[in-house]
């Protein structure tokens, strides 16, 4: 058996459950469209982009679906770049938001909102989770097995916090991060309702179980910038690597670790500290320092990828900056970054945080679309980080160095033949009264050009039948 912590790269994906909200006219109220609207955002057709009745797989290798809720959800394909995810992501905000764009226009209705931000002012939160594909001989989904990342998981935000202003019982408030405010405990198998944890112990593997494993990670917010979502699930990877091999000593905390990540999301000044375990307080980013260094040491020894090594760069990097000035990394860190814009905003027309007109400027922080500040800063100061032509691309093109190829470009090939049957989830791709071909190995494909799309010849992809 190959030794994941061999392969050149990790594979990962994430999920978005988006807060949608929907008028008939202008003078109703936005409202969260119910099941059968819902499921009509997901059926709105793209030009180039085929989805399956079963599952809802798409032929760029992702997933649209409706979740519990009434959510619309997309689940980015399988992809061994953490900057591929990246860009998986963003294409699947444009698919929600042409589909929500192809329903105005038809009529549908009036006016449509997509919105990024995952808590909503009265603290009731949308799903995003992060997947990673580990080594299930080396790493165990359980406590024992998870507990050393939570350290890192606690301490994160301070650089990949989307932050927002929310209301309290004596005006509003700046945080860090938003996700991390309705967490409720350390580990937990759920990741909502009555369970908010900051390590899911969902175990449900998307590939072979006997070598593969998957962290399921719920408690981190959605970004819109691109590099506050790379530098999350790179240095996240990293750390998982040395799990894997038993390098990571772990960091313990005293009391329980989703306190610190609470701790940390009321802290826009970086001035608390946690406690370790044996009585020594520590600032949380001096917890991010610590993992950094030992991440280096490991960097040293063993086999890391080379996108994990620029994200070692650009993790030191950043901690750098952000000791000597969080606004230093106003083109990276979103917290940072939307502080600043909502402090300019309120010095230029003299208002306070808890002026209304403020609240609905950090709500369109988040909006997806010509309204959303966010949205605009990926096409100015943030857009270094990501390529529009790569958007592009992740738009249609299941990436190339995983399953997701084949099984996109089967879905394709069969609806350009006609077939409206089609079947398939992450593992598998047919038709009905067809041999299923099952795909059990995410990284067992070869690499794919991309321009082989064209004209996919099913036959000659290496995959099993049963």
């Amino acid at each position: 058996m190959v030794s994941m912590t061999r392969l050149e790269g990790r594979i990962t994906g994430t999920e978005m459950e988006w807060g949608l909200l929907a008028r008939a006219s202008v003078d109703d109220d936005y409202e969260q469209p119910d099941d059968k609207m819902a499921e009509k955002v997901i059926k709105a057709r793209h030009e180039g982009l085929y989805r399956c009745i079963s599952f809802g797989m798409l032929s760029n290798g992702g997933r649209l679906y409706v979740d519990v809720g009434q959510h619309v959800e997309y689940a980015t394909p399988e992809d061994t770049s953490f900057m591929g995810t990246v860009a998986n992501e963003i294409a699947g905000e444009n698919i929600l938001y042409d589909a929500a764009e192809t329903l105005r226009n038809d009529g549908v209705f009036r006016n449509v909102l997509l919105s990024k931000r995952v808590v909503d002012d009265e603290l009731k939160t949308w799903g995003y989770h992060m997947s990673f594909c580990a080594d299930a001989e080396k790493l165990r989904i359980d406590v024992n097995g998870l507990r050393p990342l939570g350290a890192h998981l606690a301490t994160l935000n301070v650089l990949t916090g989307a932050g927002a202003v929310i209301p309290t019982r004596s005006g509003a408030e700046f945080v860090v991060s938003q996700k991390t405010l309705n967490l409720n405990c350390d580990f937990s198998q759920s990741s909502h309702q009555n369970y908010q944890p900051l390590i899911s112990l969902r175990s449900e593997a998307l590939a072979d179980p006997e070598l593969f494993s998957r962290v399921h990670i719920s408690s981190m917010d959605a970004n819109m910038s691109p590099w506050a979502t790379w530098i999350k699930l790179g240095t996240t990877s990293i750390i998982i690597r040395m799990m894997e091999e038993g390098f990571l000593r772990p960091i313990e905390l005293e009391g329980q670790m989703f306190e610190t990540a609470l701790q940390v999301a009321h802290d826009p000044n970086l001035e608390s500290k946690t406690t370790l375990e044996g009585g020594k307080t520590i600032r949380p980013i001096d917890i991010q320092m610590r993992l950094l260094a030992q991440a280096k040491r490991f960097a040293k020894t063993e086999y890391v990828s080379d996108e994990e090594r620029a994200v070692l760069r650009e993790w030191e990097r950043a901690l750098g900056d952000m000791t000597h000035d969080p606004e230093l990394l106003i083109d990276r860190v979103e917290w940072v970054a939307r502080r600043a814009a909502l402090r300019r905003f309120m010095g230029k027309h003299g208002l306070s945080l808890t002026n209304d007109i403020v609240l609905e400027k950090d709500r369109q922080w988040s909006y997806i679309g010509p309204l959303g500040i966010g949205s605009k800063l990926r096409e100015g100061l943030w857009k270094k980080w990501m390529p529009n032509e790569r958007i592009k691309d992740a738009y249609l093109v299941p990436p190339a160095s995983t399953r997701a190829f084949v099984r996109g470009a089967m879905i394709r090939q069969y609806y350009e033949q006609g077939r409206t049957d089609v079947q398939a989830n992450w593992e598998y791709v047919g038709v009905t009264g067809q041999k299923t071909k099952i795909m059990p190995n995410p990284y067992e494909q070869r690499t794919y050009d991309a321009a082989e799309l064209e004209a996919p010849d099913i036959d000659d992809y290496p995959m099993l039948e049963c």
